[in-house]
């Protein structure tokens, strides 16, 4: 187990939070980025999240946390039901819609180093403005990838627009 010692704002007197075990690599990625943005008093070296991530955000893990938001690392694919690669806690795929027919499913596939088959994953559609309704159906966590079944929910109107897949491991 890690300890990562921080400073309270009112008596700055060390405590330390406790952090299950992680890999040490992606360990010291953390450590590194935390004492990017904070004094040695433990202090963050910015009076807002906006200020603190003005310039390019911060970045670990590939998840980039600037002007507030957060920026996901993405793959684009236009191969309906193609296997996408995105070694991340989280991302976005582009799906290309291929004509799925109305109340038909279509599967994407995600390599992903991040999941494993007993792991909690959300996924999510945006960015669609065609005809049907395509909404996620399943999401099958495996060792080092994920299967992702959408549903074109509309009776009869098969999918006519490219859509966004945007998917979440947390835990």
């Amino acid at each position: 187990m890690y300890s990562i010692p921080f400073i309270t704002k009112n008596n700055f007197t060390e405590k330390y939070l406790q952090v299950f075990p992680v890999n040490s690599k992606k360990f010291n990625d953390l450590i590194t980025a935390l004492k990017e943005v904070f004094t040695s008093f433990g202090v963050i070296k910015a009076n807002s999240v906006e200020e603190l991530t003005a310039a390019n955000g911060v970045l670990i893990d590939g998840v980039t946390l600037k002007d507030g938001g957060i920026k996901l690392a993405s793959s684009y694919s236009s191969t309906p039901g193609a296997a996408h690669t995105i070694n991340k806690p989280a991302g976005r795929c582009v799906v290309a819609h291929g004509s799925t027919a109305g109340l038909a499913t279509l599967t994407v596939t995600i390599t992903n180093s991040f999941v494993a088959a007993n792991s909690i994953v959300v996924a999510s559609i945006s960015d669609y403005g065609g005809l049907g309704k395509p909404v996620v159906a399943d999401v099958s966590p495996a060792d080092g990838s994920l299967v992702v079944e959408i549903y074109n929910a509309h009776a009869s109107a098969a999918l006519s627009a490219n859509f966004v897949l945007n998917f979440a491991i947390l835990g």
